[in-house]
């Protein structure tokens, strides 16, 4: 199966089977923005799949009000964005750094 492929079922099954909160992580409130043609964006759910995070994930291209709130919360469109508890969140290594402190590492220890 290509990578592009791969990533879009991965996504779709993200998005169909994530709640509002991360799996196991009920103290956050958690949702991606992303773009599915974003290698960022893309860096960012290689992690959470490979880690087992699931996380509401919103597609702006594909739905005008997930970048309408967005642009609400930024100022502008950029993606990946991680919004924890309604603070937006952007930059892949942030993003992936946080991930791994408070949603990882956290059930590990």
């Amino acid at each position: 199966m290509n990578k592009s492929l791969y990533s879009v079922i991965f996504v779709l099954f993200l998005f169909f089977a994530a709640d509002s909160y991360a799996e196991g992580h009920p103290q956050y409130h958690l949702t991606l923005y992303y773009k599915v043609d974003c290698p960022y964006c893309q860096k960012v759910i290689r992690h959470l799949n490979m880690n087992g995070v699931a996380i509401p994930l919103r597609e702006v291209n594909q739905d005008y009000s997930y970048r309408e709130a967005l642009r609400g919360m930024l100022g502008r469109s950029q993606v990946p964005c991680l919004v924890v508890d309604g603070q937006p969140m952007v930059e892949s290594d942030e993003i992936i750094q946080w991930v791994d402190e408070h949603l990882i590492h956290s059930v590990v220890q």
